[in-house]
């Protein structure tokens, strides 16, 4: 178990998971920033970089989206080198969230958010 052999924080831990789990999904977004500006929104809807704002108002803002590279390449191994406040990972696990509400018809709403952010924030 990942978890339980973590010899760091795992205050992570929860990030890691979700994020990797899109793979196997087949829900990778597309978060390369080749030539774009990093100036744009990102729409989970679309999972991809857009110009504007998009309308159903859950778009990530540019000053965020532009990490979405970065943190891409999290993994078990180094999600100690992430250091988030406690907010900043909150607003990850939302935005995590929020993509794998648009991608799955029928996601629920979660009470798992609240309990990892008290279960992971140290």
């Amino acid at each position: 178990n990942r978890l339980e052999s973590a010899d760091c924080s795992a205050a992570n831990f929860h990030l890691v998971f979700l994020y990797r789990l899109l793979s196997p999904m087949g829900l990778i977004p597309d978060i390369q920033l080749d030539g774009r500006q990093r100036s744009e929104w990102f729409d989970p809807a679309d999972g991809r970089f857009v110009p504007h704002p998009p309308t159903h108002g859950k778009g990530i803002p540019p000053q965020e989206a532009a990490y979405m590279p970065l943190f891409s390449r999290i993994t078990y191994d180094n999600m100690q080198a992430f250091r988030l406040s406690r907010q900043e990972r909150r607003r990850v696990l939302d935005y995590l969230v929020d993509y794998y509400r648009f991608h799955l018809p029928g996601f629920p709403q979660l009470k798992t958010p609240d309990i990892l952010s008290a279960l992971f924030d140290k």
